[in-house]
């Protein structure tokens, strides 16, 4: 991962996941170092990319949720010469290749449904040129330590983390971060 980043998580592990405008507002005010921007359409997302960087934090930008913008290689190109996004967050294996090739940082998410998911992360990961992966849902630790075991990426936990309890759970089993969308935790982040 980009060392700039990977300093930052490890100050502020807790990533603010945004769904709304009021998110963005709270997530800027809050000690939350990166943002992934989870809403906006092809004619906002420059400006929303804008204010989370003004604010001195890395934006990324959740291609799949934007509207307006299809997930390919383009809307990549988009993303990198029309905002000030930092990276890309896909589900897309391709799409993460793109942001990685044209200067990007790239996470690659993966719903963790059974073991035939798990099993697609190491070689997935590697054939998308991720920086990081995102591991859903993040409340699982168990999870978290075999991947750390398998790869060699940092880990970012995300999707039903609830309380500082499952925070302090997917970070003492080797998560990087925590990617929340509970405003309430975005305050409360452990830092060092």
């Amino acid at each position: 991962m980009d060392e700039k980043l990977a300093d930052r998580l490890r100050r502020s592990p807790v990533i603010a996941s945004v769904k709304s405008e009021d998110d963005l507002e709270y997530a800027l005010a809050s000690p939350c170092r990166v943002i992934c921007l989870l809403f906006g359409e092809i004619s906002t997302i420059g400006a929303l990319t804008r204010r989370v960087t003004d604010a001195g934090k890395d934006a990324f930008v959740n291609l799949d949720m934007v509207d307006g913008l299809a997930p390919r290689a383009s809307a990549v190109r988009f993303i990198r010469d029309q905002t000030s996004a930092t990276g890309i967050l896909t589900s897309k294996v391709p799409v993460c290749r793109a942001a990685s090739d044209s200067g990007l940082v790239a996470i690659l998410r993966f719903f963790m449904v059974d073991s035939f998911a798990y099993g697609q992360v190491v070689s997935q990961s590697a054939s998308a040129k991720a920086h990081a992966v995102e591991i859903l849902p993040g409340c699982i630790p168990r999870v978290i330590t075999w991947m750390r075991d398998d790869l060699s990426l940092p880990i970012i936990a995300g999707g039903l983390v609830c309380n500082i309890t499952d925070i302090m759970d997917a970070l003492d089993a080797g998560a990087a971060a925590i990617a929340t969308s509970s405003k309430e935790l975005w305050s409360v982040a452990p830092s060092a």
